[in-house]
């Protein structure tokens, strides 16, 4: 059920109400993040220009990341840390 909802309504919403694994995930930007770990050297321009040109909301958070991981190699593990902390106590409001 929920599947059909999500595809019809265009989101990403969980039994329960939550929401799933690709909420406010890009799968094109995904792609280019995945050249970016792998070492590919234009990576991270060709990354700032499909950023550029994606008009979702998300799309500007892979550039901050991005940039923060170039200077500091274990921002992703406290990043993802801080978010499961945060999803984890719940009552976030629906925007974020």
């Amino acid at each position: 059920m929920t599947q059909f909802i999500n595809k019809h309504a265009g989101t990403h919403r969980a039994v329960g109400g939550g929401v799933d694994d690709a909420a406010g995930r890009i799968a094109s930007l995904d792609t280019i993040v995945q050249k970016l770990i792998s070492g590919e050297k234009d990576a991270e321009k060709e990354l700032a220009k499909a950023a550029e040109q994606v008009k979702e909301k998300y799309a500007a958070y892979y550039l901050k990341a991005a940039d923060k991981l170039s200077k500091n190699a274990n921002y992703a593990k406290k990043e993802i840390k801080r978010l499961q902390g945060i999803a984890a106590k719940g009552g976030l409001a629906p925007e974020k």
